[in-house]
Protein backbone atom coordinates (compact mmCIF):
# COMPACT_ATOMS: atom_id res chain seq x y z
CA UNK A 1 0.00 0.00 0.00
CA UNK A 2 1.27 3.10 -0.76
CA UNK A 3 0.68 6.45 1.48
CA UNK A 4 1.55 10.44 1.45
CA UNK A 5 3.52 11.93 3.68
CA UNK A 6 1.91 15.38 4.97
CA UNK A 7 3.70 17.81 7.18
CA UNK A 8 2.70 17.77 10.63
CA UNK A 9 3.56 20.88 12.96
CA UNK A 10 7.36 20.73 12.88
CA UNK A 11 7.55 16.90 11.71
CA UNK A 12 5.66 14.39 8.81
CA UNK A 13 3.00 12.01 9.38
CA UNK A 14 1.61 9.32 7.24
CA UNK A 15 -1.93 8.21 7.98
CA UNK A 16 -3.17 4.83 8.29
CA UNK A 17 -6.11 3.38 6.96
CA UNK A 18 -9.25 2.74 9.16
CA UNK A 19 -9.59 -0.98 7.91
CA UNK A 20 -6.06 -1.46 8.60
CA UNK A 21 -6.14 0.14 12.35
CA UNK A 22 -9.66 -1.50 13.22
CA UNK A 23 -7.85 -5.36 12.07
CA UNK A 24 -5.06 -4.46 14.07
CA UNK A 25 -6.72 -2.28 17.09
CA UNK A 26 -5.07 0.88 17.12
CA UNK A 27 -7.18 3.89 18.31
CA UNK A 28 -6.44 7.71 18.62
CA UNK A 29 -4.16 7.65 21.91
CA UNK A 30 -2.36 3.66 21.28
CA UNK A 31 1.28 3.58 21.03
CA UNK A 32 2.57 1.98 18.51
CA UNK A 33 6.65 0.93 17.46
CA UNK A 34 8.60 2.26 14.97
CA UNK A 35 11.86 1.01 13.63
CA UNK A 36 13.92 2.16 10.78
CA UNK A 37 16.07 -0.86 9.32
CA UNK A 38 17.21 -1.22 5.61
CA UNK A 39 15.68 1.87 4.12
CA UNK A 40 12.87 1.08 5.94
CA UNK A 41 10.50 2.10 8.04
CA UNK A 42 8.51 -0.48 10.16
CA UNK A 43 5.42 0.19 12.25
CA UNK A 44 4.02 -2.24 14.72
CA UNK A 45 1.94 -2.94 17.65
CA UNK A 46 4.18 -3.36 20.67
CA UNK A 47 3.78 -6.68 22.38
CA UNK A 48 0.60 -5.89 24.82
CA UNK A 49 1.21 -9.78 26.58
CA UNK A 50 2.69 -8.18 29.54
CA UNK A 51 -0.50 -6.37 31.34
CA UNK A 52 -1.58 -6.62 34.40
CA UNK A 53 -3.91 -9.79 34.11
CA UNK A 54 -0.52 -11.51 32.86
CA UNK A 55 1.51 -9.87 36.22
CA UNK A 56 -0.79 -11.24 38.49
CA UNK A 57 -2.17 -14.20 37.06
CA UNK A 58 -0.35 -16.75 39.60
CA UNK A 59 -0.97 -14.69 42.58
CA UNK A 60 -3.92 -15.99 45.39
CA UNK A 61 -5.47 -14.01 48.21
CA UNK A 62 -3.43 -16.86 50.83
CA UNK A 63 -0.11 -16.32 49.11
CA UNK A 64 -0.42 -11.87 48.93
CA UNK A 65 -1.51 -12.20 52.54
CA UNK A 66 1.89 -14.57 53.54
CA UNK A 67 3.68 -12.08 52.26
CA UNK A 68 2.44 -9.77 55.38
CA UNK A 69 2.72 -12.52 58.33
CA UNK A 70 5.67 -11.00 59.22
CA UNK A 71 4.90 -7.26 60.12
CA UNK A 72 3.14 -6.55 63.18
CA UNK A 73 0.09 -5.10 63.37
CA UNK A 74 -0.32 -1.21 64.50
CA UNK A 75 -3.82 -1.80 65.10
CA UNK A 76 -4.78 0.92 62.54
CA UNK A 77 -5.64 -1.58 59.60
CA UNK A 78 -9.28 -1.41 60.01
Amino acid sequence: MEAIIKKWGNSLGVRLPINMTKEMNIEDGSKIEIIQKNNKIIISVPDSTIDMDFLTSGMTVDGVLEQFEDYPSLGLEE
